[in-house]
Formats: structure tokens, sequence, C-alpha cells
């Protein structure tokens, strides 16, 4: 019996105090640790983006808030769908090409003139909006190949997104998809997806 009382008299010890936590304390403890962390990468990411529009197209008071981006404390457009990555799902190539994307469409979009010609039917004028942000896109300043890249890739992802989501299976959705690769590949001379070729 003297051999297993140390055994015993730590057991209880440790059952008895507040230094012994639960399993169930663990995992939640390890979730929001997760969830923490995951806002910390956000946060890190969308200040990264932030100043590379800032940088690109010479506005300072841009900024993020809540994954939109806002001017001062004015919040901003969404301008086209493939702008707005998702943080648990995409790389952060495809966060670089929307912030690439979102600059070059403050830089060289004239809001009021585009405002005022905006169709008002929903799809008419998401096509509208996608146009305008593709002929941004295609005026990417001289020597800047890394921009042209990530812009791509963006661009890539969003499709095959798109793709798997099954938004291609609906005659609308097809069409959307049809016209907005031909649109791009016609303005800047790259290929379409593909895996979108077969549509």
């Amino acid at each position: 019996m003297t051999p297993n009382a140390p055994w015993s008299r730590n057991i209880s010890s440790a059952v008895s105090t507040k230094s012994w936590t639960s399993p169930t304390s663990l995992t939640r403890a390890s979730a929001v640790g997760q969830v923490q962390a995951a806002v910390r990468h956000q946060q890190k990411v969308q200040a990264l983006c932030a100043g590379l529009i800032r940088a690109l197209c010479a506005q300072p008071e841009l900024h993020f808030r809540g994954r939109r981006l806002h001017r001062g404390k004015h919040l901003l457009p969404l301008f086209a769908p493939h702008l707005h990555p998702s943080i648990e799902k995409d790389d952060f190539l495809s966060f670089r090409g929307a912030a690439d994307g979102l600059a070059l469409r403050l830089a060289c979009s004239d809001h009021a003139l585009h405002l005022r010609l905006q169709p008002q039917a929903p799809v008419e004028r998401l096509l509208f909006d996608l146009f305008e942000q593709i002929r941004t896109e295609a005026m990417i300043p001289a020597g800047m190949p890394g921009v042209t890249s990530n812009l791509r890739h963006r661009h890539e992802q969003w499709v095959l997104t798109y793709l798997h989501s099954g938004l291609a299976e609906s005659a609308r959705g097809i069409l959307l998809l049809t016209v907005a690769q031909i649109c791009r590949s016609r303005v800047t001379g790259e290929p379409v997806v593909e895996n979108s070729e077969d549509l």
C-alpha cells in the first residue's frame, strides 16, 4: 500500500485543486484560441491588402472594416464579385489579386460617370459593373508584372469557385460566367480558364 500512497495523494490533490482542467474546458479554450487566431489572421491580411491598395491608387484614407473597403467613414461599393475572396477558403495570392483589382478600379474609373450610366435592372447592373472592372484591370501600369499575375490568379480562383459552387448549373449562371470569361479574354488577351472551356 505504501508505494501506491503517493499516487493516491497526487490524484486526490489534482482533482481537488483548481489547477486541474477538465477535457471540456480544454476543448472550449482550444476553440476560442482558434477563433482568436483566425480573427488575427483576417486582420493581418486586410491590413496588408489595404496598404497595397493605398499605395497603388494613392488614396491614404482607404481601409477595411468588417471585410468591406471604406474610404474614411464611407463604405465603398462591392464593384465585382471576384474582388471578395473568402478568408476561410482562398489563398493569400487571391487577396493580393483582389487588392490589385480594387486599386485599379479606384484609380482608373470615373465613379460618378459610372453611377450615372449604370442600368437599374439587377442583372444588367451586375454585368455593367463587371465590364467596368475588367476594363480597369486591363490598365495595369507598365513595369508591374506582379499585378498581372495576381489578377490572373484571382480570376482563375473565382471561376473555379463559381463552377464548384453549382452556380453555373442554371441557364443564367452559365451565361454570366461565359460572358465574363469571353469579355475578360478579349480585353486582356489572356485565354479563358482551362477547366471552363467546355461550358
